[in-house]
C-alpha cells in the first residue's frame, strides 16, 4: 500500500522543530500533539535523534492522557545480502574491526557457495597489514 503525503488542514505533513534543550523539545512536541484533535493525532509520527527523547515524549503524553506508542526499526536489514553490503561499508570505514570482518564473512556464506575459516582470513589480513 503506497503512502501519500498530503497537506492536512493547511499544515505541511512534514515539519521540523528545533528546541534549545531536550527538556524544551519534550514539552514543545508534547504540547503540539496535545493540541491536535484525535484524527490528527492518529496521523502523527514523531522522529527523534534517540530513543530517550521518544520515551520522554511518550511518558509526557501518557501523563496527559494522550495515547501514544513507540515503534522501533530493526538495527539491521533482514536480507543477508543487505546486511553483507552494510558490513562491507562498515569494514571500509573501520578496516581493523575484527568482529565486523567475522560478520562480513559469515553473511557472505549465506548467499555464496563457499565456506571460509574466519580465523584464517583474519590472520592473513593482519599479517598483510603488518607488511
Amino acid at each position: 500500500m503506497p503512502i501519500y503525503a498530503n497537506v492536512y488542514n493547511g499544515i505541511d505533513p512534514i515539519q521540523i522543530r528545533v528546541f534549545p534543550t531536550d527538556k524544551e523539545e519534550i514539552a514543545g512536541i508534547s504540547e503540539e500533539i496535545g493540541n491536535l484533535n484525535e484524527i490528527e493525532r492518529s496521523q502523527t509520527a514523531v522522529l527523534a535523534r534517540n530513543r530517550s527523547l521518544l520515551q520522554s515524549i511518550h511518558e509526557t503524553l501518557t501523563m496527559r492522557g494522550i495515547p501514544s506508542s513507540i515503534q522501533l526499526r530493526r538495527d539491521d536489514f533482514i536480507s543477508p545480502k543487505m546486511r553483507w553490503m552494510i558490513a562491507c561499508l562498515r569494514q571500509i570505514d573501520r578496516p581493523l574491526d575484527v568482529h565486523n570482518m567475522a560478520a562480513l564473512i559469515s553473511l557472505f556464506e549465506h548467499f555464496a557457495p563457499t565456506s571460509q575459516n574466519i580465523d584464517d582470513i583474519i590472520s592473513i589480513s593482519e599479517s598483510q597489514s603488518a607488511s
